[in-house]
């Protein structure tokens, strides 16, 4: 009889997220049992209605009660974290252990964290601008639905600081889980939440296994006398579904503004370099058609973001962690931002990345042809990109998730 997992889940459930955490693999060796937590977290649940074949079964988990019911009725052997680490995961693991279901928790794609520098300029730009505080997020996650508009200066700082001190206390706590595995990718991935855990699989990430994936099928043939394109990342900063679900305001308010600008920025690379920007458009698009009429014509592509950039002149991106895919390709990399997303919750993120990875910095309302300046690849930052948040050293290709399965299948034997 397979073991049993149970995936504790605080997203909607999407084609997407199915191959990201290699349900196929897992269900090989293991049988699958879904909770949607989305209720226990207080997250909007509407999106939730994808369900896989290789998954048994699918729970709507509303409290902490019901999941110890739950998890009891089941008797799981593992219970794999895809929420991370939130106030809820103390007590979800207190039940855990009350029932003796290993955790196994994940970061099989680290994500770049603001600058501390980054998160104050925030703060004193969200503080001493008016037209900032309309925008002012309140931390780095972003703003609930509610007195959005009717912030103010004290307030605001008040909010900040409180919110930064209870996220320290929270990791604090975090730190005393002891997971029964880990499975990291990248020097980043092993953080204050996974490096206490039993077992720890170094892996690639999922971004570094699908850009594999793509070579190995000898899909890439790309060269530079091939190249007809530029491609920019979209991220969605306007109407994602993730937002809602978060329940956290976009970043973006002003959207007729925001598109003008970032279409004129794109006439602008086009003239320059001759050729077309291709979007790859982001998977949680709610209504991809009329989206999609926000860039004026151009062509958008869903679900093909590594092979557009693998392919492509040039990469225009926000705060994607798709910016791994040009990282690999050694692409050269713009970063775009605007006034908005500045004094938004993301604003820190954009700039923390291009300083990361070394890209041309852009605020599209501050845009001038005159004193534009593409930086040249900085191969030393690309490379410390690779080994913190894609792969520490070369994999053989396989799905992050394949290394964990083998972890598992190995320990249950010995068990056995």
């Amino acid at each position: 009889m397979k073991p049993t997992i149970v995936l504790l889940s605080g997203t909607s459930w999407s084609p997407h997220h199915h191959k990201r955490n290699g349900i196929e693999f897992l269900s090989k060796n293991f049988k699958l049992v879904y909770f949607n937590c989305l209720p226990l977290l207080n997250r909007n649940n509407s999106y939730s209605d994808f369900h896989s074949k290789n998954i048994s079964t699918f729970i709507e988990i509303s409290n902490f009660d019901q999941l110890h019911r739950c998890l009891n009725t089941i008797q799981p052997d593992y219970a794999i974290d895809l929420i991370g680490p939130t106030r809820e995961m103390l007590q979800i693991n207190r039940i855990l252990d009350d029932l003796s279901v290993k955790l196994i928790v994940q970061n099989i794609g680290p994500i770049q964290v603001p600058y501390r520098s980054e998160y104050w300029k925030h703060l004193l730009r969200c503080i001493f601008k008016k037209r900032a505080i309309k925008a002012y997020s309140g931390n780095l996650i972003g703003q609930k639905k509610s007195n959005l508009f009717t912030q103010v200066k004290i307030k605001a700082l008040i909010n900040t600081l409180f919110v930064n001190m209870s996220e320290k206390i929270l990791r604090v706590k975090l730190r005393r889980i002891k997971p029964y595995a880990a499975i990291v990718a990248g020097k980043k991935g092993l953080s204050y939440y996974t490096k206490n855990a039993k077992f720890t699989v170094e892996c690639p990430s999922y971004d570094y296994y699908r850009y594999q994936l793509l070579s190995k099928k000898l899909l890439i043939k790309h060269t530079k006398k091939d190249v007809k394109y530029i491609v920019f990342i979209d991220d969605n900063l306007t109407s994602g579904s993730d937002f809602d679900i978060l329940n956290v305001i976009e970043p973006i308010q002003d959207k007729q503004l925001y598109f003008t600008k970032l279409n004129l920025f794109f006439d602008h690379l086009e003239f320059l370099y001759g050729c077309p920007l291709v979007i790859s458009g982001h998977p949680s698009d709610k209504n991809r058609e009329q989206y999609s009429s926000n860039f004026q014509g151009r062509t958008v592509v869903y679900d093909k973001t590594a092979e557009l950039v693998s392919g492509s002149l040039l990469v225009v991106i926000q705060a994607s962690t798709a910016v791994s895919f040009a990282v690999q390709s050694m692409k050269t990399i713009i970063s775009v931002t605007s006034n908005e997303l500045q004094d938004s919750f993301i604003g820190p993120q954009i700039r923390s990345l291009s300083k990361k990875v070394g890209s041309t910095y852009i605020n599209i309302d501050k845009f001038s042809p005159a004193s534009f300046r593409i930086q040249k690849i900085n191969e030393k930052k690309y490379l410390r990109y690779l080994n913190e948040y894609i792969a520490i050293s070369k994999f053989e290709c396989k799905h992050p998730i394949e290394f964990l399965s083998a972890l598992l299948k190995q320990n249950s034997l010995l068990n056995n």
